[in-house]
């Protein structure tokens, strides 16, 4: 799987964030998607929903684990990944591609705390 992580943005948290004209797309680094093989379900804020800076947005289960999902900022959700709920795996599969969970529509400075690519992969080399 080949990411330019230049066209991306991270959050310490392992969200990534993509410019699409005046929306953003959010989805998960395969860093945090490596634990979920076994992925069952999935939850995604509502269409037309606020979400809000490092709140609970949705969720991901497993057949052993579940855990939320939190916006890496506040915005409105103006698209999401209808296919995950037939296909949660394509999570896991394709996270920077297919895999993605939700668009929004922010205002503010969207990438004020996140990371670019160089700075996101010298923070998960330090993790064991």
């Amino acid at each position: 799987m080949f990411v330019d992580f230049q066209t991306l943005r991270f959050t310490r948290d392992h969200t990534w964030v993509r410019h699409r004209g005046d929306t953003l797309r959010v989805g998960l680094t395969d860093v945090l998607t490596r634990g979920l093989t076994d992925l069952v379900e999935v939850g995604l804020p509502p269409l037309g929903g606020d979400v809000h800076l490092l709140a609970p947005c949705g969720f991901l289960a497993t057949r052993t684990w579940f855990g939320d999902l939190f916006a890496p900022m506040s915005g409105l959700v103006v698209e999401r990944n209808e296919r995950l709920f037939d296909d949660p795996g394509l999570i896991v599969r394709d996270p920077y591609d297919t895999g993605w969970l939700f668009e929004i529509r922010t205002t503010g400075d969207p990438l004020l705390d996140t990371l670019d690519g160089a700075d996101y992969l010298e923070l998960v080399s330090q993790v064991p």
